[in-house]
């Protein structure tokens, strides 16, 4: 974020706020802005114009003269982001179509680095997240059946990846003008579509098996997340403490579709996997090993936090146990520990481990609160 400090009176006294950028329906953005010292406070729309404000950056501070906020915010916006993309060549520049899937019509979202969507319940958020895991499904299928005859696969609207969407009648949108559900990824700059599918939902005959049409050559694009062999998906029932997890083979690391195998992957290679330079935790003075900087995360959101993973391959079961300040060095199985640190843990295993470029949803980050 940037703080953005502002001259909110005539007295000329400043407050410090929080710059927060959504972008609105017709895809122009809008600007909030959420003072830091009071968390409650509703955001602020900004459309005042001549105000003097300044920007706090890690390299100092920027006095701005007065200028339109607006373009102001836009041009310190890009800014930002060019400030945050340092060392990267290029940013994500993708769309995510959705054509006829329950409350979406005809919908573009732009997707980048990093995606956040918010709204009441009901608004769309988890049909997003899955018309993206239906489509995932059948890139799946076709790299798992490299000579089976696509054409001839029908889609699961239940089950896979936790789907539980009922059958062609639940999800073809009431606005439909057609039977036909779509769904793409596009490059934003070219408009090249980097993977499709489309899919026939019958209502006079409804169906929990939707047959599809899909162009099987795009399962090797790697310029398309969905399309690389790594996808990472957290859904919004994670499991709670588990005294013990089962072990499993993995072709890719991953924490399972609800934490299941959490324990297992902080537990690899004995505790000493080793993560990329980038994810370690800022100022750590710890190895870039997992469970390292995996204790650090923990101790920024719970101080005094450690954690230890053990696994058995005679019982195939694995176990993480917790130490802080009340454990006073005798280690806790997780059970003991409450709901929410279950549930951030996956979230913070599966982003240090990601493979750079993959897609990674996480479905209701904030369900541990």
């Amino acid at each position: 974020m940037i703080n953005v400090s502002l001259s909110t009176n005539e007295k000329n006294e400043e407050q410090v706020f929080t710059l927060l950028r959504i972008n609105s329906e017709n895809e122009l953005p809008l600007f909030y802005l959420a003072p830091v010292d009071n968390i409650g406070t509703e955001y602020l729309r900004l459309k005042t114009e001549n105000n003097h404000f300044k920007i706090d950056k890690s390299n100092g501070k920027i006095n701005e003269p007065k200028d339109s906020l607006q373009s102001k915010l836009d041009s310190l916006y890009l800014d930002w982001i060019q400030s945050e993309q340092s060392g990267i060549e290029e940013r994500n520049h993708m769309k995510f179509t959705i054509k006829n899937f329950k409350c979406f019509i005809d919908t573009k979202i732009s997707m980048n680095r990093l995606t956040v969507l918010t709204g009441v319940n009901g608004s769309g958020k988890s049909s997003f997240i899955q018309s993206i895991l239906l489509l995932r499904q059948l890139v799946a299928f076709a790299k798992d059946n490299p000579k089976g005859d696509i054409p001839d696969y029908s889609i699961l609207l239940n089950e896979q990846y936790l789907l539980a969407l009922g059958d062609s009648s639940d999800i073809l949108s009431n606005n439909a003008s057609d039977n036909n559900i779509s769904f793409a990824f596009v490059n934003d700059k070219t408009n090249e579509i980097l993977c499709y599918a489309q899919f026939v939902a019958d209502n006079l005959d409804p169906t929990s098996a939707l047959p599809v049409i899909f162009e099987k050559s795009m399962i090797n694009n790697q310029d398309c997340p969905i399309c690389r062999r790594e996808f990472y998906y957290l859904n919004a029932e994670r499991l709670g403490p588990r005294i013990r997890q089962e072990l499993k083979y993995f072709s890719y690391l991953h924490t399972g579709w609800q934490g299941e195998y959490t324990a297992q992957l902080i537990n690899l290679n004995g505790g000493f996997h080793k993560i990329e330079e980038s994810r370690k935790f800022p100022n750590s003075q710890n190895p870039l090993l997992l469970t390292f900087q995996i204790s650090d995360w923990l101790d920024f959101l719970l101080p005094g936090t450690q954690i230890f993973a053990t696994s058995n391959s005679e019982t195939m079961a694995s176990q993480i146990r917790f130490e802080n300040s009340f454990t006073r060095q005798h280690p806790t199985l997780a059970a003991n520990m409450g709901l929410g640190i279950s549930y951030v843990l996956p979230i913070l295993a599966t982003g240090l481990i990601a493979e750079a470029g993959a897609l990674f949803l996480v479905e209701n980050p904030e369900a541990h609160l």
